[in-house]
C-alpha cells in the first residue's frame, strides 16, 4: 500500500523486507504499550486490509493466480 503526503511515498512491506526509505516495516520486539507497539498494530491492520483486497481480486480474476 502507498500512502502519500506532502509529496512523500511510503509503501508498507512485512517484516521479510529490509527497511528502505521508502518502506515501512515493523519493528522487531516491540514492548507491550510502546509506540512502536501502536504503529505495528496499525501496520499490521493495513497490511491486513490490503492481503483481503489482494484475495478479493484472485477469486475474480483467477489469472493472477499465478
Amino acid at each position: 500500500m502507498q500512502h502519500a503526503h506532502n509529496n512523500h511515498c511510503w509503501l508498507f512491506g512485512d517484516s521479510g523486507y529490509p527497511l528502505e526509505p521508502w518502506l515501512l516495516t515493523p519493528f522487531p520486539e516491540v514492548q507491550p504499550g510502546t509506540q512502536e507497539e501502536h504503529f505495528n498494530q496499525r501496520h499490521s491492520s493495513v497490511r491486513n486490509g490490503v492481503e483481503r483486497c489482494i484475495g478479493v481480486l484472485k477469486k475474480r480474476f483467477r489469472c493472477l493466480l499465478s
